[in-house]
């Protein structure tokens, strides 16, 4: 599995959804909020047999924007949901993964993060389960 294919397998599924997220594009361009962004995994190697690894917990965080406005706080909802259009956790298990073998949404952990200008900024950190074999 190699890590990289799979975060662009990530993020064109939820391009490809077009639910309203700002994905960056191939040179990392992006627009404003909502936007994802990714955290560098822990890998455990061979953890299932030989050449079956796994990332127990792959941060995939969204922010939203501004904390103050109501209709942020809705959409950061919409997309936590477990069911739903927007919904992250059904947009990802629904996929036909070619670069991994599996994808589970475990949780998704409400957090404010702070925009540019110091404005706290509503956002969730979905804490994935992947497993699959190498690439």
């Amino acid at each position: 599995m190699r890590l990289e294919d799979v975060l662009d397998e990530i993020l064109a599924v939820l391009a490809a959804a077009d639910v309203g997220l700002n994905v960056p594009d191939d040179q990392g361009v992006r627009g404003g909020p909502p936007a994802p962004y990714v955290e560098l995994p822990e890998i455990t190697y061979g953890e299932s047999g030989p050449g079956l690894d796994r990332i127990a917990d792959y941060g995939l965080m969204i922010i939203f924007g501004p904390a103050t406005n109501s209709q942020v706080f809705r959409l950061a909802l919409a997309f936590a949901s477990s069911g739903g259009e927007q919904s992250v956790k059904l947009m990802l298990e629904a996929h036909q993964w070619q670069t991994c073998g599996t994808v589970f949404v475990k949780s998704a952990e409400p957090s404010l993060e702070t925009e540019r200008g110091g404005n706290p900024a509503i956002a969730y950190t979905f804490h994935i389960d992947i497993t699959g074999r190498p690439g």
